[in-house]
């Protein structure tokens, strides 16, 4: 089967479920005015960031079963730092919002409601990476079916939950109530279907070693990684007038639907990359992802220029969500370069592509604070994503030839 074969073969369902989850917030443009809309955007970034904050487990269960141990006892040496990455997530929103909910003025809904939504999204994100850490380890031992039929299941489900839920009038929780479903529904799944042998509890010294590495460099990695593509929303909330960070928020979700359809189907990078040649899987996958990337992102323009011409408002707001969606194109062929170095065992090789990021992206925030310009943040962001990603994929070859065949550092 060809490395394009075998990505269609996991990706397409995660594909359907990644679009089913991103779209959940979406159904708030429905329900929501202007300001309560903001919030609800708020808690949905929650969701996003403490469900990928899973600090390299799934990258690592996807390495098993060619470092080993491919069981349930290497499952669960992973899970409990799967949840940690959510629940410390949440408690640092929980914090953001404490300090940040002071510039909003009118938010829409009580504060201890908001507080409480935040901490239900946080603990069912945890509950759900947990049982991602299995399904990681299908997709390296080639179970697609299986994964498909849960990832897709849970998603469409928690989808589904969050819609009902609006409807019935309960709001804010509507997101929380979605995702603690869906977290339930694929635990069943999980714990119902996974069929691994035992194992032995007693963990070697290089399975040990790795853990360690993984949860420290690919943690932190996109730990930062997330602060760049997520926290622009928190600064634009205080910032933008509510109105224009409606139209910005959703149409920007529209846009991303097609970055996170690739994102989620080239996890199987991971495991190729464990399991073959890093160099040639990078070649081979940064061509898929570049021609991907291309098309997506053309439709998902397209439907975000529709959405914002429909309602009227397309001038600036349109021309800042046309600039942010360049930055999340460009950053979007970085992809193969970062899931390959992980596969190779490297993750934190690519500290040195996002740690300037983050912190360019982050002066760029403090100064359109300090300036009460939010123009200022959108347009600083977009470039430093653009240049700092075009360097990194140009590196990526020579980091692979250095790095692909050394030993995981202790």
């Amino acid at each position: 089967m060809t490395l394009l074969r075998r990505l269609m073969a996991s990706g397409v369902p995660s594909l359907l479920a990644s679009g089913a989850i991103a779209g959940t917030p979406l159904l708030g443009l429905f329900v929501f005015d202007a300001t309560e809309y903001r919030t609800w955007a708020l808690v949905a970034t929650v969701s996003t960031v403490a469900m990928s904050l899973d600090l390299g487990t799934q990258s690592m269960a996807m390495r098993l079963p060619s470092t080993g141990p491919a069981d349930k006892a290497g499952v669960a040496g992973l899970i409990p730092l799967a949840v940690m990455g959510p629940i410390g997530a949440t408690f640092a929103f929980l914090a953001i919002w404490a300090v940040a909910s002071t510039t909003f003025g009118e938010t829409g809904f009580p504060q201890h409601h908001i507080l409480i939504a935040i901490a239900i999204t946080g603990i069912g994100c945890g509950w759900r990476s947990a049982s991602n850490v299995t399904l990681a380890l299908f997709l390296g031992l080639g179970r697609f079916k299986q994964r498909a039929a849960i990832v897709t299941t849970s998603a469409f489900l928690q989808l589904g939950a969050t819609g009902v839920a609006l409807t019935a009038g309960a709001g804010l929780f509507s997101l929380p109530i979605g995702v603690l479903f869906g977290s339930f529904v694929q635990w069943l799944m999980v714990i119902t279907v996974r069929d691994l042998p035992r194992g032995d509890k007693r963990h070697s010294d290089a399975y040990l070693r790795e853990r360690r590495s993984f949860a420290m460099s690919k943690g932190l990695v996109t730990a930062l990684g997330l602060s760049v593509t997520q926290m622009d929303r928190w600064v634009l909330a205080v910032l933008m007038p509510v109105d224009i960070f409606r139209i910005y928020d959703s149409a920007l979700r529209v846009v991303i639907l097609g970055k996170q359809a690739i994102i989620v189907g080239t996890q199987g990078l991971v495991a190729e990359s464990a399991a073959s040649s890093p160099q040639r899987v990078f070649s081979t996958s940064l061509k898929i992802v570049s021609t991907l990337s291309a098309l997506l992102f053309s439709a998902s323009a397209v439907s975000a220029f529709f959405v914002l011409s429909a309602t009227d408002s397309f001038g600036l707001a349109g021309w800042v969500v046309l600039l942010a969606s360049a930055g999340h194109c460009v950053n979007l062929v970085t992809l193969p370069a970062s899931l390959v170095l992980t596969g190779a065992g490297r993750p934190s090789v690519e500290l040195w592509y996002v740690a300037p990021l983050a912190v360019t992206v982050f002066l760029c925030y403090w100064a359109a604070l300090l300036l009460d310009d939010w123009r200022f943040a959108v347009s600083g962001w977009s470039a430093a994503l653009v240049l700092s990603s075009t360097i990194f994929v140009f590196v990526t070859p020579s980091l692979l030839k250095r790095n692909a065949h050394e030993a995981v550092p202790s």
